[in-house]
């Protein structure tokens, strides 16, 4: 048995999207019955190129769609090829599940390397949140090699958890790991690849540990070491961690900080994590960072690769035994600025907080700190 079957790729004129785009549409003829599928996907008229049934680049989703074009083109023929073999009749049911689900979706590796490199061209995505993602894709690797779409579900979190945990990874990184897979898997279902998200009913708990953070003696033997210091790599990165201490920005807003968002002892910034606009005074010690670097580059400070690497290896340099992050710069600003000035409601506001219970936490930090000294007094000698 033949089946006879012919189909196109078009785009629909008479459906306009809210924002000015036009569907695109499969049109199957299967022994003179008809049938019109939405793949899913619109574009500006421009892009579309009618002879070849492909979308032109320039558009933002291009690879995407076309992947998408593709992958039908392909299925169909299969289907055609099989039914033909077997002497099966093609019908329009058929045909319709084909597009909803297809026979093979393709791998799900390749396609989030192509997403985030996508994203991250378009500033989607800063480097920091890049170098995770690719971090997660370069394990997905090892463990699987490839990952079809409809190989996602459950059972598959299940396996790369046991992997994850056999590698030695803590606790609160496979929990970072299952959120970065899961967003990744939303992107899928946000390009109709997939219908929804099978990570969505899977709870990750983090483990609760304590947020270090430097004391200001140890913020002195720091200075010391920067003052002195001629290693470049070094100063380098102790100007941007220093920052953070003074300051407690976070170190995406501390990589885009520009000479020209300095006026007098204010910077004016956008807040990365937020979009909101920000106005922030400086310390002297900040200031005093700013004037050492000022005379050198617009953008103040650059962020090298392997930063808490470097980071680690300078603490022990430097003879700080705590396991010590960028990040807890930012730990250390808000400890010591409360330990200082008992104002929980400004420090928070300086942190940019939008809930003053996030804040808190330092303050437990505190009591804390507080407890262990008084306890002292229970081993005191002579007792």
């Amino acid at each position: 048995m033949s089946n006879h079957v012919k189909y196109k790729f078009y785009l629909r004129n008479d459906q306009v999207t809210t924002d000015g785009n036009f569907n695109i549409y499969l049109y199957v003829n299967v022994s003179g019955k008809k049938v019109y599928l939405s793949i899913g996907h619109n574009i500006p008229k421009k892009y579309w190129i009618e002879t070849d049934q492909i979308v032109k680049n320039g558009f933002k989703n291009t690879t995407l769609i076309n992947q998408r074009i593709i992958s039908i083109k392909k299925n169909l023929m299969t289907l055609i090829m099989n039914s033909d073999a077997n002497g099966s009749a093609i019908t329009i049911q058929r045909i319709k599940d084909l597009i909803k689900n297809p026979i093979n979706k393709g791998d799900f590796i390749d396609y989030i390397e192509k997403k985030i490199d996508q994203e991250f061209k378009e500033n989607k995505i800063n480097e920091t949140t890049k170098v995770n993602y690719l971090s997660l894709i370069k394990h997905l690797k090892i463990l699987k090699g490839t990952i079809k779409f409809e190989e996602i579900t459950p059972n598959l979190w299940n396996e790369i958890e046991i992997y994850f945990r056999q590698d030695g990874h803590s606790k609160n990184t496979i929990c970072t790991r299952f959120k970065f897979l899961s967003s990744l898997i939303n992107r899928a279902v946000k390009d109709n690849i997939l219908e929804h998200n099978p990570f969505l009913g899977i709870i990750t708990k983090r483990e609760k540990k304590r947020r270090e953070f430097l004391m200001i003696d140890e913020i002195q033997l720091i200075e010391e070491y920067y003052d002195h210091c001629q290693i470049e790599r070094d100063k380098v990165i102790l100007s941007a961690f220093l920052f953070g201490c003074y300051t407690g920005l976070r170190i995406s807003d501390i990589k885009n900080l520009k000479l020209s968002d300095v006026n007098n002892e204010w910077i004016y910034f956008k807040v990365k994590k937020t979009q909101t606009d920000e106005k922030y005074p400086l310390n002297e010690p900040a200031m005093k960072i700013l004037k050492s670097i000022i005379p050198i580059r617009e953008k103040l400070f650059i962020i090298p690769s392997e930063l808490n690497k470097h980071l680690k290896e300078l603490m022990i340099k430097i003879g700080i035994k705590k396991k010590i992050s960028f990040h807890c710069s930012r730990h250390t600003f808000a400890t010591i600025s409360l330990l200082l000035s008992r104002d929980i409601a400004t420090v928070s506001k300086l942190l940019g907080h939008s809930k003053i219970s996030t804040t808190e936490i330092y303050a437990q930090i505190i009591d804390e700190s507080k407890l262990n000294v008084v306890n002292l007094w229970n081993k005191k000698p002579g007792t």
